[in-house]
């Protein structure tokens, strides 16, 4: 997992984060485009990371 203190994006309209720019993007793309979040790219950020390491 990243250190504390590691930059991470947010995707303004979700507010999910990321640990890259890129996916950010992606995740913003997406949520303008179509009013919802992808699960797919979801599965991508650190909030779901975070849930993953949690589990085992």
């Amino acid at each position: 997992m990243p250190k504390a203190n590691s930059a991470v994006f947010a995707c303004p309209l979700c507010g999910l984060h990321y640990y890259t720019k890129e996916w950010a993007e992606r995740c913003h793309a997406w949520c303008a485009e179509h009013n919802s979040c992808s699960m797919e790219i979801t599965s991508h950020s650190a909030e779901r990371s975070s849930v993953r390491s949690e589990s085992g």
